[in-house]
């Protein structure tokens, strides 16, 4: 059996783009296509997936979920063979997401970083989520701020 590591398979993914030669170094007309092939390829395997949901196929959305994951990775892998620095930005993104949870004693200090609309769910974390009162979806604290990619990117990429 395989490695079941998730950055195991990012490398196996990374690996299966350069034998295909789908990972060219640089901003190039041919890297352009490639990039936006793996859009393509992402929004394709997420319609599928999303087929699979609707037709309650849970293995076969177990694969088209994998095979989402596969085309994201690859995607993530070209943009970084362009130049970007997907490590950093993906540091930096996450970095971000983290602060959408307020510790406990923040949200006592200044419960005005709740957003209108939501309800306080506290975590065994010491943290708080604002989830929307309509749907549970993650509301961003008021004093959010959104990441930034400045300086990841090459300026030639376009």
């Amino acid at each position: 059996m395989s490695n079941t590591n998730i950055q195991t398979a990012y490398e196996q993914i990374r690996k299966f783009y350069q034998i295909s030669g789908g990972l060219n170094k640089g901003c190039t007309e041919a890297m352009l296509d490639g990039v936006k092939l793996q859009f393509d390829l992402c929004k394709e395997e997420l319609n599928e997936a999303y087929v699979e949901f609707d037709e309650r196929n849970a293995e076969a959305l177990l694969q088209e979920s994998c095979d989402l994951f596969f085309v994201a990775a690859g995607l993530l892998q070209r943009l970084d063979a362009a130049g970007m620095n997907v490590e950093t930005a993906l540091a930096r993104l996450n970095e971000t997401n983290q602060s959408k949870f307020p510790t406990l004693q923040q949200h006592n200090a200044t419960p005005t970083l709740q957003p209108e609309g939501s309800n306080l769910l506290s975590t065994p974390y010491g943290h708080v989520v604002y989830l929307r009162k309509s749907d549970n979806k993650v509301l961003k604290p008021t004093n959010f701020v959104k990441v930034s990619m400045a300086g990841l990117v090459p300026k030639d990429f376009f």
